[in-house]
């Protein structure tokens, strides 16, 4: 079982290593799209949220008066 982990420890630094030589020659293109792709999902659910309760607020203000 001991003698597994070896290898996958240095595929693992191997891919790390690879990984971050990747994303200081591209910084601007690979290791920031996920984040930006992330942050807009988010902002785009929670305007979603938003809009529907403001919406629900608006009709029920409205259908009172």
């Amino acid at each position: 079982m001991g003698s597994f982990g070896f290898p996958e420890e240095t595929a693992s630094r191997r891919d790390s290593s690879g990984i971050q030589g990747i994303r200081v020659r591209y910084p601007s293109s690979l290791r920031i799209d996920p984040l930006v792709l992330l942050r807009a999902q988010c902002k785009a659910t929670i305007h979603a949220r938003i809009t529907w309760f403001s919406y629900q607020y608006i009709s029920s203000w409205v259908g009172n008066t």
